[in-house]
């Protein structure tokens, strides 16, 4: 996803754009950019090379990078593009998490997880949504959070597995909640 016009704002027409940065003000430290299932970028300063999302997660990560990219890797092939969170921080180039967005969605919709460099997903569920075998699972716990109350710990295959479960899970209600309506139904 390219700001093609240099305008500060996205090219909304192309394929799976669903964030545009409205304020052309911004540094390049404090936007996000949108990535495309595939695509490899990441927010840099002007002092730093881009870093792929790859390549952020093994930076900011430690030792549970590869399990975090591999549940990104599965979000993209569930349809959905990761977002380098941006930061004010001014001692950071990117904030501490990677959103991950439904790119299946015609409209732009909220974040349907939060994968942290430390391993620590927050998910769009509640945790009276979740199917009793998963709420007994160590690694799931329950936020204060009203529309991120589920997190889960990765930090090894088996909560990796959990997670992917939770992420399809958070999908699927992102999905329902602001997938398109079917105006053509007969309701007689």
């Amino acid at each position: 996803m390219r700001d093609l016009a240099g305008d500060g704002f996205l090219d909304l027409d192309q394929p799976n754009a669903s964030v545009a940065v409205t304020e052309p003000a911004l540094t390049a430290v404090e936007k996000s950019v949108v990535l495309e299932p595939g695509e490899e970028l990441a927010a840099a300063s002007s002092e730093e090379p881009g870093l792929s999302v790859g390549q952020a997660f093994d930076r900011f990560s430690g030792t549970c990078a590869p399990l975090l990219k591999r549940l990104l890797e599965t979000a993209d092939l569930a349809g959905g593009v990761g977002l380098v969170g941006s930061t004010k921080r001014m001692d950071a180039s990117v904030g501490a998490y990677v959103r991950v967005h439904d790119a299946t969605l015609p409209e732009q919709t909220r974040a349907v997880a939060f994968v942290h460099w430390s391993g620590k997903v927050s998910l769009g569920l509640s945790f009276d949504e979740l199917p009793d075998e998963l709420t007994r699972r160590s690694e799931v716990h329950a936020q204060s959070h009203k529309t991120y109350g589920v997190s889960c710990k990765v930090s090894d295959e088996a909560s990796l597995a959990t997670a992917e479960e939770l992420v399809a899970l958070a999908f699927e209600k992102v999905r329902a909640d602001f997938g398109p309506v079917d105006e053509d139904v007969d309701e007689s």
